[in-house]
């Protein structure tokens, strides 16, 4: 994933002899040429390449680098070059390692090899092999590279890492397919409660916009998909009301998915958030959050809890924490969002703390970390809410697969909690950050609950306006809350085993409440209610 954040568009040079010969698809890195270049091309890609790479475009500079390695295989400029490109673009970085590892053994080593080479190592999880190059680095009086972490920062995700791996969980993965995943980036995915329906950010050929920016990439569109009895359907943009020229990108999904939540990064708002809501089959045009959400710093993800009342955000607005913090605010009683606080020290660190994502019931936070005790840059980390105080307790690690060496960012789960959806670069994919089905197989670390889904239908055919459904556990009186987002007569909770009192409420119709019993099953089953109401008229 790539963001400019507030200062702008980065200037970036682009030789027309290179996308002429070298496209920047994701694809062109993984189709084999039909033959290596010749002595004059090299020249012109080399120079080409060079600037590249002196500029930070690693993904416009890894294409040219791929075609020069194959004219001399023990060149260590090459293959110290093609190392650190895969290590800053979203291919698989555990590649770097045999790149890298050329120019390390040779006379011509470059003064930075070891830094690049524990970073290789922490990627094909050698953890002790990574300390001990970053050791080297440091010993030999490395000094720190910009925009990268230090040394010290590295060994720490090592050994978290070493810990992290020692109990993975009991997880599988699997591919989203063709009808979802392209030769590009798909990232940033999420999945309604009832796993009917995902939405996610892509940077495919075809977008909107249908142009390669100024960081060699497509710009991003976002686009969704129904399951179809047995098969997901052809992936389809979210339209021109939503998607524009530059990018945007999925930030969140209710659980519902009656509302998504927007990045935007245009000539118009630079890494400001807005939110889209569906009306019948058709998402509409997107409005955006106000000033004390959206100001002139980043404000990079967000979601929204099930009664609809609070916002959680993230902004490296002033009086954070770190560079990005995660924040909340309330909605008042004119339907403004208001009192901002920052969710503090136990969950934002002095480093990065980004894509806020709250479950169904509002009891847990996940988010992604740059601190705590990630095992890699940003790691997907979990909070609980404390029941009696309402605090958010001491996040904890998710977990080694989900969380590697690499950037984990997003996950969302649908509402029983047995399946997620994640993106990330793993072999056998269909482009670089593919979508991944993450499925959970037991309850040793993860609890599961039954998703309860329903529609509110007059009794006279006239059209539904629900504007509030309650969930009241019979035996502790705990209630759970759903406000939708925009109009219609379905709603989604979830609930472990037991009996509830379900209460319906809108406008038009007479409150109207109903007795269910969740049954002790497993895996869990989803449990629909059809619910006739008098009209009130």
């Amino acid at each position: 994933m790539i963001r400019r954040f507030k200062h702008g568009f980065v200037p970036i040079y682009i030789s027309a002899f290179l996308l002429t010969f070298c496209p920047f698809s994701t694809s062109a890195q993984k189709a084999k040429p039909a033959r290596v270049l010749t002595t004059d091309e090299a020249k012109l890609v080399k120079k080409d390449a060079a600037t590249l790479f002196a500029t930070g475009d690693f993904k416009g500079a890894l294409t040219g680098y791929q075609e020069l390695i194959k004219t001399n295989r023990e060149n260590p400029d090459f293959n110290y070059k093609l190392g650190v490109c895969l290590l800053m673009t979203s291919f698989d970085k555990s590649a770097a390692l045999s790149y890298l590892l050329v120019n390390a053994k040779s006379t011509d080593a470059k003064k930075d090899i070891d830094y690049y080479l524990g970073m290789a190592y922490m990627h094909n999880l050698q953890w002790d092999l990574a300390i001990n190059s970053f050791m080297d680095y440091k010993n030999k009086n490395g000094k720190p590279i910009k925009d990268l972490p230090s040394v010290n920062r590295l060994m720490e995700m090592c050994d978290n890492g070493k810990e992290i791996c020692r109990n993975p969980l009991n997880v599988s993965f699997e591919n989203m397919g063709k009808f979802i995943n392209t030769s590009y980036d798909e990232y940033n995915p999420y999945i309604t409660a009832d796993g009917k329906y995902i939405a996610f950010t892509s940077r495919r050929k075809g977008n909107i916009g249908g142009f390669i920016d100024d960081l060699g990439i497509y710009t991003a569109d976002i686009y969704g998909s129904q399951w179809k009895d047995t098969i997901w359907s052809k992936a389809k943009s979210f339209g021109g009301l939503v998607n524009g020229e530059w990018d945007e990108e999925l930030v969140s999904l209710s659980h519902a998915g009656d509302m998504a939540i927007l990045y935007f990064d245009n000539f118009e708002f630079y890494a400001d958030l807005g939110y889209t809501t569906l009306k019948g089959k058709s998402w509409i045009k997107p409005s955006m959050f106000p000033t004390s959400v959206n100001g002139k710093t980043y404000e990079g993800a967000a979601c929204v809890s099930l009664d609809g009342s609070t916002l959680y955000f993230s902004s490296s607005m002033k009086d954070g924490i770190g560079g990005i913090d995660i924040w909340m605010a309330k909605k008042d009683p004119d339907g403004h969002w208001s009192s901002i606080q920052n969710l503090g020290p136990e969950i934002n660190t002095k480093e990065d703390d980004d894509f806020p994502y709250l479950s169904l019931d509002g009891n847990t936070l996940y988010f992604a970390s740059k601190g705590h005790n990630s095992m890699g840059d940003y790691d997907l980390f979990r909070s609980k809410k404390d029941p009696l105080s309402g605090n958010w307790l001491e996040p904890t690690n998710v977990g080694f697969p989900i969380n590697t060496a690499d950037d984990n960012h997003t996950i969302s789960f649908t509402g029983d909690g047995r399946y997620a959806l994640i993106s990330a670069s793993m072999k056998d994919g269909l482009g670089n950050l593919d979508i991944w089905k993450v499925e959970f197989k037991d309850t040793l670390d993860h609890s599961f609950k039954t998703v309860i889904t329903g529609n509110v239908v007059s009794e006279t055919g006239t059209r539904i306006n629900l504007s509030k459904v309650s969930l009241e556990n019979l035996e502790n009186h705990q209630i759970l809350d759903y406000k939708p987002a925009s109009s219609g007569s379905y709603f989604v909770l979830n609930a472990v085993p037991g009996k509830y009192s379900l209460l319906v409420e809108g406008t038009n119709f007479v409150t109207t409440t109903i007795e269910i019993t969740i049954e002790n099953v497993f895996p869990p089953v989803e449990v629909h209610h059809e619910i006739t109401v008098k009209s009130s008229k």
